[in-house]
């Protein structure tokens, strides 16, 4: 009797966090690169950064390029490329800044665009709920209206502290790859901070 070792098969996925200035995506983008993966041994450009992660998922593994994108609002032909070359999108905005979350809307009409279809893979993500309540100007029915217009799960996170910041990223990684898996294995959630 002999055991017969089948490697688990491996892809590789591309995907970009966008969202305005001092909405947490470097820390965010920091915080999985502690947790799953390590820096890219390049960066693209000074407007992006990236990190190569490491997952697992149905007897897969996954290695998945996270571009860290500077904030400017300028879409220069680097970060256009980007925009093409990713097959799914983190958008991150601040749950104490209503403007960052409608700071996404032309971001993700120009990620439309790159992509010439509205059928997107991608995550919207509410960062710094650890501010709590007094400080959270995204009331909950506006962050479900970005979500219903986006065509994205919705997530809150605490990349500061490292709360749900893997989840989001698992969910949208399963989407790119199994996008027939109606179940998806990380439903979106609200962040608990106690």
């Amino acid at each position: 009797f002999s055991l017969l070792y089948i490697p688990m098969a491996k892809k590789r996925v591309r995907i970009a966090v966008l969202g305005t200035n001092g909405v947490g995506k470097t820390t965010f983008s920091e915080q999985l690169q502690k947790q799953l993966g390590n820096r890219g041994e390049e960066d693209f450009s000074e407007e992006v950064e990236f990190y190569t992660l490491q997952l697992s998922m149905n007897d897969t593994k996954v290695e998945v390029e996270v571009l860290d994108t500077e904030g400017s609002e300028q879409f220069s032909a680097m970060r256009t490329l980007c925009l093409k070359q990713c097959q799914g999108f983190v958008l991150l905005f601040s749950l104490a800044s209503e403007q960052s979350l409608r700071d996404l809307w032309p971001v993700a009409k120009q990620i439309f665009s790159a992509k010439q279809t509205h059928e997107v893979p991608m995550v919207l993500v509410g960062n710094k709920c650890d501010l709590g309540d007094n400080n959270l100007k995204v009331a909950h029915d506006l962050a479900a209206q970005a979500e219903a217009k986006f065509g994205a799960a919705y997530f809150e996170c605490s990349a500061k502290y490292n709360l749900n910041v893997k989840r989001p990223v698992r969910h949208l990684v399963k989407e790119i790859l199994f996008p027939e898996d109606k179940m998806l294995e990380d439903s979106p959630t609200k962040c608990d901070v106690q």
